[in-house]
């Protein structure tokens, strides 16, 4: 079974995702972080080098774990490159199936984020911007 097409605000939190990967990472090159959470919410973070699967499974399931039993938490992995399907990813993608089944919960999406955009390995739907600009009450608060 196909996963549904992401909604409207998932779209535009994916958008300022990638508007506050570019203005709060400076650097070229930096560790992939895998991301738990909801965009713009409450979300938990670690470190993504290079773990084996198991090690990435226990990764997702305590961010998953620091969650509230309602919430419906995403996963996402910031790096760095283009946003385009990678075996980092693959490897990721893996890993949060495994630790959201272990969890009894619904992986309602898994997506990649870079500086140029977003992509949805599962799907391959995605977006890219050579210049990404917001206007108004879009613009992420600093914090």
């Amino acid at each position: 079974m196909a996963p549904a097409p992401l909604d409207s605000d998932t779209v535009a939190a994916l958008r300022l995702l990638v508007f506050g990967l570019r203005r709060g990472t400076r650097a070229r090159t930096f560790a992939p972080r895998i991301h738990v959470g909801v965009p713009g919410g409450e979300v938990f973070v670690a470190p993504a080098a290079d773990p084996d699967h198991a090690l990435r499974t226990d990764l997702v399931l305590t961010l998953l774990a620091m969650h509230h039993a309602d919430a419906r938490p995403g996963v996402w992995l910031t790096r760095t490159g283009l946003p385009d399907e990678h075996d980092l990813d693959l490897a990721w993608l893996a890993a949060a199936r495994a630790g959201f089944a272990e969890s009894d919960a619904q992986l309602p999406w898994f997506v990649v984020v870079t500086k140029q955009g977003w992509c949805r390995p599962v799907t391959g739907e995605g977006r890219r911007w050579q210049r990404l600009r917001l206007r108004g009450a879009s613009r992420p608060a600093d914090g």
